[in-house]
């Protein structure tokens, strides 16, 4: 689940498990923390999903240029953007904030100027269950999320 700008790492026992969520309202929320990470970075970004205890862990790693606390205070604002003009309406984060928030879990951003970013997100362990099949698998949403990169 690769495509050149981003590099995932996906625990294999994931393959078992599927997300109860709104599919496509989930995908565009990873979109944009994966979109996010590709403008700030010159080096492929990171994507990491594993099960802490029973939760599920999304990790999105950026190599990029880092947020002060100012801007990281403000980064889920609706409207707020520090992209050029044009590029961004500043709602982003934001509503993939609510879209995570509506799953009963947590979307936390870390990070230090010169140093990237990390978004993380949580999702409950009742959000997690056994798969039925494998198109809805955690690594088939992420290889879908990854595919719909690519055609942009």
């Amino acid at each position: 689940a690769n495509n050149d700008r981003v590099a995932a790492r996906i625990d294999p026992e994931l393959s078992r498990w599927q997300l109860r969520c709104p599919k496509e309202a989930f995908g565009q929320a990873l979109r944009v923390l994966l979109e996010n990470g590709i403008e700030a970075s010159q080096a492929p970004v990171e994507l990491h999903a594993r099960l802490r205890e029973r939760d599920l862990v999304i990790s999105v790693l950026d190599q990029g240029s880092g947020m002060t606390e100012a801007v990281l205070a403000r980064v889920f604002e609706p409207f707020f953007t520090t992209k050029p003009t044009g590029k961004g309406m500043g709602l982003g984060l934001y509503l993939a904030r609510n879209v995570v928030l509506s799953m009963r879990g947590t979307l936390v951003l870390r990070s230090v100027p010169g140093s990237g970013t990390v978004a993380e997100v949580e999702l409950p362990a009742e959000r997690v269950r056994q798969a039925r099949n494998a198109s809805s698998t955690l690594p088939e949403l992420a290889r879908e999320t990854l595919v719909t990169l690519t055609q942009r």
